[in-house]
């Protein structure tokens, strides 16, 4: 549409827009250059984090509201060391029960709905879950160590698969059925349908054949 903002020629932001995003409680203006005005999501975790001071707090108050009062200045995003690479969570629910270290007390906050499969386990210590925020996964953890967090495939799920996979057998074996069924119809039309016999001097009789 041939619209382009530049350094040299900048195009000037919608009216009220800068003191529309000053006004969220959410948003907060950071340090930046006197000709820029930036934002940044101060209600933003990652989907694996650690939980301290009054992130903690909220995290265990009734609903997503509690975001946006919440000091988020103790959140520290969980790294996987895998190989792999992948994010906390999608390592967990791929390859295993993953370990991991934290520092103090606090809450371990999982960016998932909640879900009483997932446990973690402190020291032989088995931890439950709780809902964080009012409806993600959350785990209340009372002293620094070492933590393994694991999720528990119900067995409805390996149920679902099987059905799955039978009902996929059953269309493969319903397809392979026509072609059976072509074949038998043209090796019937290619059969004659009455055979004679040489005359003996006996009264001809056609001999009906099968077809």
């Amino acid at each position: 549409d041939g619209v382009a903002s530049t350094i040299d020629d900048p195009i000037a932001p919608p009216d009220g827009l800068s003191a529309a995003l000053a006004a969220q409680l959410d948003v907060g203006v950071i340090q930046s250059p006197p000709t820029i005005e930036a934002f940044v999501n101060r209600s933003w975790i990652p989907p694996a984090a650690f939980l301290t001071g009054g992130a903690a707090d909220a995290s265990r108050n009734a609903g997503a509201g509690s975001l946006l009062l919440a000091d988020f200045d103790g959140i520290t995003a969980v790294e996987l060391s895998a190989d792999g690479g992948e994010e906390f969570v999608d390592a967990v629910m791929v390859q295993g029960p993953q370990m991991l270290s934290v520092p103090s007390e606090g809450v371990l906050h999982l960016g998932v709905p909640f879900d009483r499969q997932w446990r973690v386990t402190l020291d032989g210590e088995t931890l439950s879950p709780r809902a964080g925020f009012g409806q993600t996964v959350a785990f209340d953890i009372p002293r620094g160590g070492e933590i393994t967090v694991a999720y528990d495939t119900p067995m409805t799920s390996y149920v679902l698969k099987g059905m799955i996979a039978f009902a996929w057998f059953g269309v493969l074996l319903a397809a392979t059925r026509p072609e059976r069924r072509v074949r038998q119809r043209n090796r019937a039309a290619e059969a004659p349908m009455m055979a004679f016999t040489p005359s003996t001097g006996d009264p001809f009789e056609p001999e009906a054949v099968d077809s």
